[in-house]
């Protein structure tokens, strides 16, 4: 989702977005896959925005506006607080209740703009290093992903990898999702 991104965007803005796997207050929640049944970073559960706003971080870039379900609205503002956000869908078990379309892009215009104006959002904080834990549905992505250099397994159906660079976690993630 972030490829092509650099330091020379003045900010990032998430558009789309859905509660991460694990989370039961949208059908479609997952992160990046539904090979993924939980992505840990830190001993943190993490979402596809999590991943993204460490990415926008690492070349100094503030997230300033998300919208999506209402679970990944509420975890984006935990993750970046002053992150401006706009629900446009509730989960309900294996259904949503959603805001209409023309109404979810009136309100997502307003609060990009909102958020690009007033300088909301900011960079989270990159950590001095970081532990990846994938807990994978089915044991054979967990053999697959094993075989990356550095990469161990951390227990049933589950694989991890260690570095200090967030860089080298997102490269590593791009092949061990597969």
């Amino acid at each position: 989702m972030m490829f092509g991104f650099d330091a020379c965007f003045a900010a990032a803005i998430h558009t789309g977005y859905h509660a991460k796997a694990g989370s039961e207050a949208n059908p479609l929640a997952h992160t990046t896959n539904l090979r993924i049944s939980r992505l840990l970073l830190n001993g943190e559960v993490a979402s596809e925005f999590t991943m993204n706003a460490l990415c926008a971080a690492r070349y100094g870039v503030p997230s300033v506006s998300l919208s999506g379900d209402a679970e990944i609205c509420v975890d984006a503002q935990r993750t970046v607080p002053g992150v401006a956000t706009v629900a446009t869908r509730i989960g309900h078990g294996s259904a949503t209740n959603s805001i209409a379309p023309a109404r979810a892009r009136q309100q997502i215009r307003e609060g990009v703009e909102s958020a690009l104006t007033s300088g909301r959002g900011a960079a989270p904080t990159l950590a001095s290093s970081y532990e990846m834990v994938i807990e994978m549905n089915n044991p054979t992505g967990v053999y697959r992903a094993s075989g990356y250099p550095g990469a161990r397994n951390h227990g049933p159906r589950t694989v991890a990898f260690e570095h200090a660079d967030f860089g080298e976690i997102l490269r590593t993630f791009m092949f061990m999702k597969m």
